[in-house]
């Protein structure tokens, strides 16, 4: 029995050693200062995508970096459109990057539309803008806004291709 006490008040006085306090208040601290600036494709840039053009490049992206209180932090991007006129109620991301700039693929600007809501095979008016932020999703600061015209086309689903007999419509 003696032993378990000097056992516990070993592991007690350990554990109080151990025990000190983080400066939490010396920490730094991070803010947001300038959001990213738009420069590339300018508004009116008219797009129409086809499937024969698929791996070729859509459109290159490009905007000034967005800035935060310490300059050693990463900076992610994210390239987010949405129905012109919607507020970016519900983004879809393109894609996200740590550079300024993004060259987008016609598969890749047409994924996004189509999982996006777009109407297929007509010209629709899209928002487009840039995302920074810190980490995972911290202090975000959003560019300005551009619009675009861009006709995505149709991709058939995967299931259609392999139906076969009377069974199909």
């Amino acid at each position: 029995m003696k032993n378990i006490y000097k056992i516990l008040i070993a592991f007690v006085g350990v554990l109080a050693v151990s025990c000190n306090a983080d400066a939490v208040d010396e920490r730094p601290v991070i803010s947001a200062q300038t959001a990213p600036t738009l420069l590339t494709p300018q508004s009116g840039f008219s797009v129409v995508l086809s499937k024969e053009t698929e791996k070729d490049i859509a459109t290159t992206i490009t905007w000034n970096e967005g800035t935060y209180s310490r300059t050693e932090i990463i900076v992610n991007y994210a390239i987010e459109i949405a129905k012109a006129g919607t507020n970016f109620k519900s983004p879809i991301t393109l894609t996200t990057t740590t550079a300024v700039s993004k060259d987008v693929t016609v598969e890749e600007l047409n994924s996004a539309l189509v999982n996006g809501g777009f109407v297929e095979k007509e010209v629709n008016d899209v928002d487009l803008r840039i995302k920074s932020f810190v980490g995972a999703s911290g202090l975000p600061q959003y560019s300005n806004v551009m619009t675009f015209k861009a006709t995505p086309y149709h991709v058939p689903l995967a299931s259609s291709q392999w139906l076969v007999g009377a069974g199909t419509p």
